[in-house]
């Protein structure tokens, strides 16, 4: 969708578009270890288009268009309004809001993310992606949201690394039709010790926030939640991830980028001593937020996203959006460092001396 909204020699989007949608969600439901999201925003951003030339739009109002019906498809298959506009806003139009153009993608934004929302609610009823426990929730201490924070830059950069890396050296076209099989193959194997891997990830992330009663039959989290089953279900889905993306298969990293960031709030509470079903919940949360925001490189979409998932309670809001803003802070800063360090005198690369 990046390229069909540039504001500079726009991509047109194709019937392959449509294709490639429908193709991602049939992967995803055969146990593809990616996420769903993209192909709503696929088909609308491409329904967007349609409009677009039905009524000879020019190029503004075109790309809002585009923008605004993609955010569409992600906030009523989600039910998330805000992390729709925000979408739309900050990793689509990136509206300039000294002008009035600006405050008008705003508006559509805001106007269109809402209006999606609540026709889906005739479907969805309203109810939320994610289940939170019924419990009192605490704010836990600031140096173990810290860690959170921390590590949810680190995490959520190394994800991204991983990701352009298999995209690089995805398998070509013409050999997908059996690296896509051999992909599913490969997942379906680490299933055999982690039941939780195949799919978007939203088991994951549900079984860290509810996660089963001990006893339960539920392969490695058999006797409840511990620090090993969830560092172990991250990394697999991490490698789980990277397969299906090296192997040919396409389709979004949201949802895996959740399931990291929950396994690593919980990995945290249980290292921390916080290991009460209000603090895994609370801890999770913030760690899921923490990696998509620095994954997506937009932390308002990923605050936005993730706590509107789970239909966030006023405390979490709060713990979350700090994190989330320290995490943010983090990888500026971190940025900014590196770009010193490649601009100092005698970086330059050899060769061109």
């Amino acid at each position: 969708m990046k390229k069909a909204v540039r504001a500079e020699s726009p991509e047109r989007l194709t019937l392959g578009t449509v294709v490639d949608a429908i193709a991602q969600v049939i992967a995803v439901g055969a146990g593809t270890s990616l996420g769903r999201e993209t192909a709503p925003r696929q088909i609308t951003a491409y329904l967007g288009q349609v409009i677009s030339d039905r009524f000879k739009l020019g190029p503004g109002e075109r790309r809002t268009l585009i923008a605004t019906t993609s955010a569409a498809g992600l906030s009523a298959v989600y039910n998330v309004p805000f992390a729709g506009m925000f979408y739309a806003l900050e990793l689509l139009l990136k509206p300039d809001l000294r002008t009035r153009r600006g405050w008008l993608q705003v508006l559509s934004a805001a106007v269109v993310s809402a209006l999606a929302t609540v026709t889906a609610w005739l479907f969805n009823h309203n109810h939320p992606i994610y289940e939170l426990p019924k419990h009192a929730l605490a704010v836990p201490p600031v140096g173990w949201l810290a860690l959170v924070a921390v590590l949810g830059l680190a995490i959520g950069a190394s994800f991204t690394w991983t990701n352009n890396v298999a995209k690089k050296r995805t398998a070509p076209p013409h050999r997908v039709w059996w690296t896509l099989p051999l992909g599913s193959a490969l997942v379906t194997a680490i299933a055999l010790a982690v039941p939780q891997i195949p799919g978007n990830g939203q088991i994951i992330v549900q079984a860290v926030l509810t996660p089963p009663a001990p006893g339960a039959s539920t392969g490695i989290l058999i006797g409840g939640l511990a620090l090993g089953s969830v560092l172990l279900m991250g990394v697999a889905k991490w490698v789980g991830t990277y397969i299906a993306q090296r192997l040919g298969a396409t389709g979004g990293v949201l949802t895996p980028a959740l399931a990291l960031g929950a396994c690593m709030g919980a990995g945290v509470a249980f290292l921390s001593g916080h290991s009460s079903l209000a603090d895994l919940t609370m801890f999770g949360v913030v760690g899921a937020a923490c990696v998509l925001s620095v994954s997506q490189k937009a932390p308002l979409f990923a605050a936005a996203f993730t706590l509107e998932l789970v239909k966030a309670p006023l405390l979490m809001i709060l713990t979350a959006a700090a994190c989330v803003a320290a995490t943010w802070v983090l990888r500026v800063a971190a940025t900014k460092c590196w770009e010193w360090w490649k601009a100092r005198p005698g970086s330059a690369d050899p060769a061109q001396n």
